[in-house]
C-alpha cells in the first residue's frame, strides 16, 4: 500500500505570535539586569482579558519584578487559531486609552509585521514605561 500523505508540507515563514512575544521578554530581561521580567502565559480557559474561548491558543504577558513575589502586571492577552494570523490582541485598558484605541476592540493584527508595530507601540509607551520604572525602583529598595 502507498502512503497518502504528501512528500512535503508547508511551514510557515512567518515567527509565530509566541516566538515574538518570548524574544522581547528576554530582552527586557536583559535591559533591566533582571529586575524586571516578563511571563507569557498559556491560558487553558480564560486569559487576563478574554471571554471568548474559541481560539486555539491563548497567552497573557505578565511583567514581574524579581523581589516583588506577589505583584504581576498584565500588559495584554493574545489570541490565535492556526494558522498563526490573523492575532487577536486585547491591551490593558489604560495602556489602550494612551494608544488612541477604542473601546474593548480587539485589534486584528493580520502578519507578524503587524504584531510586531502593535508591540513596539505597547513597549515603548509612557504606560507600560513607568510601571517598568516603578518596578525598578521598588526592585533596588528591596535589594
Amino acid at each position: 500500500m502507498e502512503s497518502l500523505w504528501p512528500l512535503s508540507f508547508d511551514v510557515e515563514d512567518e515567527a509565530s505570535p509566541k516566538e515574538i512575544v518570548k524574544f522581547q521578554i528576554d530582552k527586557l530581561e536583559e535591559i533591566t539586569g533582571g529586575l524586571v521580567y516578563a511571563e507569557l502565559i498559556a491560558e487553558a480557559q480564560l486569559s487576563e482579558f478574554f471571554s471568548n474561548t474559541n481560539y486555539d491558543f491563548n497567552y497573557t504577558m505578565r511583567i514581574r519584578s524579581k523581589y516583588l513575589a506577589t505583584y504581576s502586571f498584565a500588559v495584554f492577552s493574545l489570541k490565535h487559531n492556526i494558522p498563526f494570523y490573523p492575532v487577536d490582541i486585547v491591551i490593558e485598558e489604560e495602556t489602550r486609552k494612551e494608544l488612541g484605541l477604542p473601546g474593548m476592540v480587539e485589534p486584528k493584527l493580520k502578519n507578524e509585521d503587524e504584531l510586531i508595530e502593535m508591540l513596539k507601540k505597547i513597549f515603548t509607551s509612557q504606560r507600560i514605561n513607568k510601571i517598568i520604572g516603578t518596578l525598578i525602583r521598588m526592585s533596588k529598595i528591596e535589594l
